[in-house]
């Protein structure tokens, strides 16, 4: 046995601390592992896997930057391959790459790339895991979150993952991370002390406290001062022997991690007496040696060669439950803090898929490309990406403080936007369209052509004289469908750098019309201008929309029928709502055992239309629930389900449900929007497929999984309490006789029931106390604040779609593109310029290469395409550009060049990729 010591620690940027406070913590730790690595030359640490920790060191610490150089670049502290600790259920597979691609960015400044796959920290691991650690060079994966030691009695495995990609990985042995720390370090210093080893504190046993006792800080933590306790050797040597045996059952291979470190812990100049002292008492061949996730993962390689290990496949979500239903693997926590994720979801969308690729357009116009403001924007949403906090695990203070870093991420996101649009503007050429209306340009994101519904917020200025009547034409003389409101707000400010602000005399409508044919990658140009009064259409006494592709028939009680015309295929009873009793905590749904469920059906809804137009009609139904003002929660702290949930102290709660429906859609919108005042409860909307299915989709990172709803024994997930799964952008059931999707809008847990309707349900919102295992898993810490119980304002959007998907689901990626990156329209006059009216830079013709990402490379000036092959086929297609690259080349993730072929054809890029392959390639194109 070969016994790898390996001191680490957990870094929460944030959680039951906000970061200002955890920093703190953060430096402390740095500066006394700085000078313990002066002390003891073997002495190396793993700094969690991430790369942040660097940045949020050195802007207190900038003074230390070369000490940290200096060991970094020495391989005795290991950093990256990570920015930040993710959690990758809920982000998208471009943003996993971005997060890895700059910790590693980071960490090359000072010294190499921890390349050893690291996350202890996340709820799951998705099935394209594998191949992204393959494309960045990573051979060697550890988790414990997401298997379990019934499908793994060894702690070594091979994992496969969606494409084939395999990995050496390992879950560890009995105590995961921290199995030194807690079975042989901490019982040396408090061994006799039963409340200190159950983490609980002693005001007459222990450490002197100190803790604020004013209105400001009454909820912060308290603090004790240090005190210097000496080495219990008898119990080093009883505590190791007692840990080895029990690892040497555990690890298959002959190479043990022994794993030092918890959270935030501070490394120990005395680590190196309780080290010399287990080697003391080693026997036989044993060994004992300070080491390295990268020795380890190394050692780990060599020891496996020619050994048949278990495999598992895929994404990686097995858990165990204990007897309250609680589970380490978090799964709950999709459903927590809704707000805050679909929030991120949108600014996900809006700077991966709409941001990135105009300003590559307007790169290639000669406007300097923003790195640094995109590179800003990149890390404050990366530093969204920490498991507690994007999943919503943390304080009240948490939830406020990554609003902010979204909001500042939009806000520098449609900064470079609107620049880099207006540079593309600037250069198209509507001179013929005349001074005498109002120039609307509508810009495409996506690498193929989209005809679709566009809204836009028109300011018409006065002096144009047009609000006798209004026409719509595109840049042929084409008349174009639309509908036209004003808003009733007046004045538009316009900015000149080289002048003062100038006020606009202008009154705001709001337009809807057909935008048919934009250009792929590209844009289309139109006019509004002065045309005949149109009629408004009657309103009708019938609650149904209809286009050529659905029908949805609006219901008294809310519900919707929504028939697929094609195949004249009827979903009934849509769209109804059950609010249920909670009395869990961020990380687990727990139902009391006596529960009250409010059910929508049962309420007649008041229905009225909203809009009706030649382009897009909407219909409101509104409903009213009486809902719980609480749901108590049992004294019994062991087991909180032991409760009841009655009809007392009811709230009225209005929910106003808007659905809408364009002329070509194949989907009909759904906007929600309701006033949370009560507190411990569960909100879903279901919708019943009566599809004869045993599984489900949903969108993952780089992939469309699916999962076992039927709690049938062959079925992984039985066992589990609540069947609730992650989805990106859709989720739905598929079978021969129909397809069923919902469009998520960022709303991200959704679950298929079990019964003879497959009702799917998708959760709005879970209110719950906002408790922490802080210290323990039953000791728990309850945080004030009401944000965990989403008091306030809801607003959420999401489509359902009804029909098919093609083979790979290719389709739904398109109206998933559709739904989460709109056409953005501008507004100007017409001006003379170098570009045609109507222009696309690039398109895909192959609809199973679905677009990860388009930015600017990271070390060249060269464009980077993102794409994978939905498909479980091998699929052949091209990039084609309206003008010939000079160059192609394909990369691996970390953007460096690979021996794979991007075969360059005039204005061609020809390609191969085989399923569910994601590939990088790097284009070098002229100027337009």
């Amino acid at each position: 046995m070969n016994g790898h010591f390996i001191p680490n620690t957990h870094l929460d940027r944030e959680w039951t601390l906000d970061f200002q406070h955890t920093r703190k913590m953060t430096v402390d730790f740095i500066n006394d592992l700085l000078d313990i690595m002066d002390e003891i030359p073997d002495y190396h640490f793993l700094l969690d896997s991430q790369a942040v920790p660097i940045e949020d060191y050195l802007e207190i610490m900038p003074e230390n930057k070369e000490r940290l150089k200096k060991f970094i670049s020495a391989g005795r502290i290991n950093a990256g391959p990570w920015y930040s600790a993710l959690d990758m259920n809920l982000i998208s597979g471009e943003s996993i790459v971005r997060n890895m691609l700059y910790g590693h960015m980071l960490v090359e400044e000072f010294g190499p790339v921890m390349k050893v796959g690291y996350t202890p920290f996340g709820w799951g691991q998705c099935s394209q895991l594998p191949q992204i650690y393959r494309g960045f060079g990573i051979e060697v994966a550890f988790f414990y979150r997401g298997v379990t030691k019934d499908q793994l009695p060894k702690a070594e495995f091979t994992w496969r993952g969606a494409d084939g990609s395999t990995l050496l990985t390992s879950r560890f042995g009995t105590g995961a991370r921290y199995n030194f720390y807690f079975d042989v370090w901490r019982k040396a210093f408090y061994s006799g002390m039963e409340h200190r080893l159950n983490r609980r504190f002693h005001w007459k046993e222990d450490a002197t406290p100190f803790k604020l006792t004013d209105e400001g800080n009454r909820y912060d933590h308290g603090y004790v001062f240090p005190e210097n306790r000496p080495i219990q050797s008898d119990q080093v040597e009883e505590s190791f022997k007692d840990l080895l045996a029990r690892e040497k059952e555990q690890f298959g291979l002959g190479e043990i991690a022994f794993m030092h470190g918890m959270d935030t812990t501070t490394p120990d100049l005395r680590e190196d007496e309780v080290i010399r002292s287990c080697q003391e008492h080693l026997e036989g061949d044993d060994t004992l040696f300070y080491s390295s996730m990268p020795n380890y993962a190394e050692a780990l390689l060599e020891a496996s060669k020619g050994k048949d290990l278990i495999e598992i496949n895929g994404e990686a979500r097995h858990m165990k439950f204990n007897e309250f239903g609680f589970s380490y693997i978090g799964n709950d926590m999709l459903s927590a803090r809704s707000r805050q994720k679909a929030f991120m979801t949108v600014v996900e969308n809006h700077l991966t898929r709409v941001v990135e690729p105009f300003t590559c357009q307007a790169d290639l116009l000669g406007l300097a490309y923003p790195v640094k403001y995109l590179d800003v924007a990149w890390k404050q949403y990366l530093k969204c990406h920490p498991h507690d906090t994007i999943g919503g695990c943390g304080i009240d203070r948490i939830e406020e403080d990554t609003m902010y870093r979204l909001r500042d991420v939009m806000s520098s996101a449609n900064v470079v936007c609107s620049e880099a649009l207006m540079a593309i503007q600037g250069e198209i050429d509507t001179e013929s369209f005349g001074q005498d209306g109002v120039v609307l340009t509508v810009y495409n994101p996506s690498p193929y052509v989209r005809s679709e519904l566009v809204t836009a917020h028109v300011d018409v200025p006065q002096e144009l004289e047009l609000k006798a009547g209004f026409g719509l034409e595109d840049d042929q003389g084409g008349v174009v469908p639309f509908a036209i409101e004003p808003t009733g707000y007046f004045g538009k400010v316009f900015r000149d750098h080289a002048d003062l602000a100038l006020m606009s005399y202008a009154d705001e409508f709001t337009v809807r019309f057909e935008a048919k044919e934009v250009p792929a990658l590209g844009y289309k140009s139109f006019i509004l201008k002065a045309g005949e009064v149109v009629p408004l259409t009657p309103k009708e006494e019938s609650f149904v929309l209809e286009n050529d592709q659905v029908r949805a028939t609006i219901n008294e009680n809310g519900t919707v029928d929504l028939e697929e015309l094609s195949s004249g295929r009827v979903y009934s009873g849509l769209n109804y709502f059950l609010d249920e009793g909670e009395v869990g905590h961020s990380w687990s749904r727990v139902k009391p055992i006596d529960d009250l469920v409010i059910d929508s059906r049962k309420v007649k809804a008041k229905r009225t239309w909203l809009r009706q137009s030649p382009v897009e009609n909407c219909i409101e139904a509104e409903l009213v629930l009486e809902i719980p003002k609480t749901t108590p929660r049992s004294d019994e702290r062991f087991d909180w389900r032991q409760t009841k949930r009655e009809a007392k102290e009811l709230v009225s709660t209005t929910i106003q449900v808007r659905y809408s429906l364009g002329k070509n859609d194949p989907s009909l919108g759904v906007e929600v929007e309701f006033e949370n005042q009560c507190h411990n409860h569960r909100l879903r909307a279901h919708f019943p497929t009566r599809l004869d299915a045993d599984e489900s989709f949903a969108e993952s990172p780089f992939d469309v999984v699916t999962r076992q709803f039927r709690r049938r024994e062959e079925n992984p997930y039985s066992h589990f309490p609540n069947l609730t799964f992650p989805m990106l952008r859709f989720a739905g059931v598929k079978t021969d006789e129909g397809s069923f999707a919902i469009l998520s809008g960022g709303l991200k847990e959704y679950e298929v029931l079990d019964d003879e309707t497959a009702t799917m349900a998708i959760t709005l919102m879970r209110a719950y106390e906002n408790n922490f295992c802080t210290a323990g898993d039953f000791d728990l810490e309850a945080r004030h604040g009401d944000l965990a119980q989403g008091i306030g304002k809801h607003l959420y959007q999401y489509k359902i779609y009804p029909g098919q998907t093609g083979r790979s689901h290719e389709l739904l990626f398109r109206e998933a593109d559709r739904f989460s990156a709109p056409m953005m329209a501008a507004e100007t006059r017409a001006r003379s310029g170098t570009l045609p009216s109507t222009y696309g830079l690039l398109e895909i013709d192959n609809p199973c290469w679905v677009v990860s990402g388009m930015k600017r490379a990271s070390r060249s000036s060269d464009l980077m395409i993102r794409i994978f092959n939905c498909s479980d086929e091998t699929q052949a297609g091209a990039f084609q550009f309206q003008k010939a690259p000079t160059a192609a080349q394909r990369t691996d993730l970390n953007e460096e060049p690979i021996d794979k072929e991007a075969k360059l054809e005039g204005n061609q890029i020809k390609m191969e990729l085989s399923p569910k392959e994601i590939a990088t390639v790097l284009v070098t194109l002229a100027s337009v």
